[in-house]
């Protein structure tokens, strides 16, 4: 389980995450949600080691990570998809994923996982193409997919269904609820909601694997919207425009 205990953080001069507490669960799909600028990546980050957190505490596995590097992370099983992909363009797609290989040791890293192509069938298609080459959502199929290759139990998602077409955020959203269903213990973060309007605090919310299935865009503003406006944290007007993570355990 993932637990954050009075985590503080700045963005430039501004207190952008204030005193944040919440628990991510293996076998569950929790969703971040808030306003553009509220500071949900800058959270991501801190709990990827890519930020420092200022005060507070990251618990993974009932371990303090805190202050543990990136890579230490990863080694205990925290895989992390950052906002706009940053695949390797000039690498092939095949190189991309045995990238996300490189926690094991060489012997284990020589081949891509047959799971990685099964989710993701398109990537066996075009293993031998750049990964310039790729539209945009087989760009997010293929960070997706090389985060998926170090084996992670926490998987954190930054907006991975920005600017893809619906056709493959659907094919996206699938493999998040399979992975969750799986049991693999593979938590995610984010649904980007782009037509969702949420509220002003940064909320967390916790839904079954299954929440997101046959939603659409409208479905999930306005259910997000309802179980917001219970929350003691919630900021009761609602404003359009707003961004949405989620973690899919």
């Amino acid at each position: 389980m993932l637990q954050v205990k009075e985590l503080n953080q700045y963005y430039g001069g501004s207190h952008i995450l204030r005193s944040v507490n919440f628990e991510a669960r293996i076998g569950e799909v929790t969703c971040l949600l808030g306003r553009n600028g509220v500071g949900k990546t800058t959270l991501l980050k801190c709990l990827m080691g890519l930020i420092p957190a200022r005060s507070g505490s990251v618990l993974w596995q009932e371990k303090n990570v805190t202050h543990w590097k990136p890579h230490q992370r990863v080694r205990a099983g925290v895989a992390y998809v950052p906002q706009g992909r940053d695949i390797f363009p000039r690498l092939t797609v095949e190189e991309n994923l045995l990238l996300g290989l490189s926690r094991f040791s060489a012997q284990e890293a020589r081949r891509v996982p047959d799971d990685i192509y099964a989710l993701f069938p398109v990537l066996q298609e075009m293993k031998h193409r750049r990964g310039g080459d790729l539209s945009g959502g087989q760009q997010q199929q293929l960070a997706i997919g090389r985060a998926l290759a170090s084996r992670p139990q926490l998987l954190i998602l930054d907006e991975p269904t920005e600017g893809i077409q619906p056709s493959v955020i659907k094919e996206i959203g699938q493999v998040i609820s399979q992975l969750a269903h799986r049991g693999d213990n593979w938590p995610t973060n984010t649904y980007s909601c782009r037509e969702a309007a949420l509220f002003k605090a940064v909320t967390v919310k916790i839904w079954s694997p299954t929440a997101f299935e046959g939603w659409s865009p409208f479905e999930i503003r306005d259910r997000a919207a309802l179980a917001l406006s219970r929350s003691s944290l919630a900021d009761r007007r609602l404003a359009p425009g707003l961004g949405a993570h989620a973690f899919y355990h």
